[in-house]
């Protein structure tokens, strides 16, 4: 029997997961076709990387979130607070929402199988909508460990997940059964785990031009998601620090971006002679920001090379413990405390809640205890350790470099 699989593909990072990791030549020695979707399928030189035999590559409806759709997402929304058993209701109800596209129909006949790559956008939802019409069992992949928190747009029959902890809130949070999830890890880490991607401390240094001897600090930006909020604070109270001797040592600082973090901002800090910027310069059109796997190993020997990172609530603070290299989460905005406060108490509601109420990495709520905690850390890096391991435990799961090959195979498992 020919084995087909209908993909939904509407966002750069899928393609660094997944791609990058050798994802569909896997399910090409697996003999299953791929039919992808994807805007990027008019796009040549995406086409011209990607393209391979048994993979077709179509393009996907633009779907808008329409008043229907935000509607049905309120009343999902409501159900999460008071009536989870209602979810499985709203699920087979939010697939009749709209009509089927009748191109992706018929591109889809024959197909075991329909992948969500990102179920929490509702970009993928014609794919998904054509899949139910089908009868075609459905999957989804969670992109990140903290997207449960934000919610799924789409609902798949399965989700695949990175760890323990995300299983158990996708039965909490969505409504979903024990058995409809199943962990992999987290595919976008396997370079990480890699022995051929580690660089030593000199190859480390020469490649962000710094030097072996003296200390170096990440600091990690979260994004400027806020309306005119400013993420250059950190930079100036961390610098300031460095040059009135408050921080021992003479640490030289790279800056790692966050895609939503506007570079313009960060420009000036270029002439520093302890500055170093790094940022993600992987663009595909239609896609958006993405990443090459060299790219990823760039940042793993950031990480693995560090002496400390500070991070105000990106990824980057889970990362960072595969590494076992400290990490502090600043509470504060010096410029502007009414919108720091908005930003972090979201987190603190939300994905960070839980690393907040174990206590599984230091907070600093003011420039006070950063400094204390900075000084520290740069001294005493067994501080914290035993957190870092259990947030690689609970959050990491697999650190064999293998989760790419997990989700093939639970892929060819629920399509048979």
């Amino acid at each position: 029997m020919t084995l087909k699989i209908a993909l939904s593909i509407t966002e750069g990072r899928v393609i660094r997961d997944l791609f990058e990791n050798g994802f569909l030549d896997m399910l090409h020695e697996h003999k299953a076709d791929v039919v992808c979707f994807t805007p990027a399928s008019r796009v040549s030189q995406f086409l011209k990387q990607w393209s391979q035999p048994g993979v077709a590559f179509c393009p996907i409806p633009l779907y808008d979130l329409d008043v229907t759709l935000q509607r049905s997402l309120k009343v999902r929304d409501l159900m999460l607070r008071r009536g989870r058993f209602l979810l499985p209701l709203w699920r087979r109800s939010v697939s009749k929402i709209t009509l089927p596209d009748p191109e992706i129909i018929e591109k889809m006949r024959g197909a075991q199988l329909a992948v969500s790559t990102h179920p929490m956008f509702h970009t993928e939802f014609p794919v998904y909508r054509a899949a139910v019409k089908l009868n075609i069992p459905t999957l989804g992949v969670l992109r990140s460990w903290d997207n449960l928190y934000k919610g799924l747009r789409i609902m798949p029959e399965t989700l695949a997940v990175w760890n323990e902890v995300n299983r158990q809130e996708a039965v909490r949070l969505m409504g979903y059964k024990p058995d409809q999830v199943k962990v992999v890890g987290g595919a976008q880490f396997d370079p990480y785990f890699d022995p051929n991607a580690v660089w030593t401390r000199k190859q480390f240094a020469s490649y962000f031009q710094l030097e072996t001897s003296r200390p170096v600090i990440v600091l990690a930006t979260l994004g400027a998601f806020l309306h005119l909020y400013d993420e250059t604070y950190l930079v100036d109270w961390l610098l300031q620090e460095i040059e009135n001797g408050n921080i021992p040592g003479r640490p030289q600082v790279v800056i790692r971006l966050h895609p939503a973090s506007k570079l313009e901002h960060f420009q000036k800090y270029l002439s520093h002679p302890d500055v170093r910027i790094s940022f993600i310069q992987g663009y595909i059109p239609t896609l958006g920001w993405t990443m090459t796997r060299n790219d990823v190993v760039v940042v793993a020997n950031l990480l693995r090379h560090a002496d400390l990172v500070i991070s105000p609530g990106s990824t980057i603070t889970i990362e960072a413990a595969i590494f076992d290299t400290p990490t502090i989460v600043p509470l504060f905005h010096t410029y502007q405390p009414e919108l720091g406060k908005r930003q972090y108490d979201f987190h603190l509601r939300n994905h960070f809640k839980r690393l907040h109420d174990l206590d599984l990495v230091p907070f600093a709520n003011t420039p006070e205890e950063l400094l204390q905690m900075v000084n520290r850390l740069l001294i005493d890096k067994s501080w914290y350790r035993k957190q870092r391991a259990q947030l690689v435990r609970e959050y990491i799961q697999y650190t064999d470099g293998c989760s790419t090959k997990r989700l093939v195979d639970l892929i060819m498992k629920v399509m048979r």
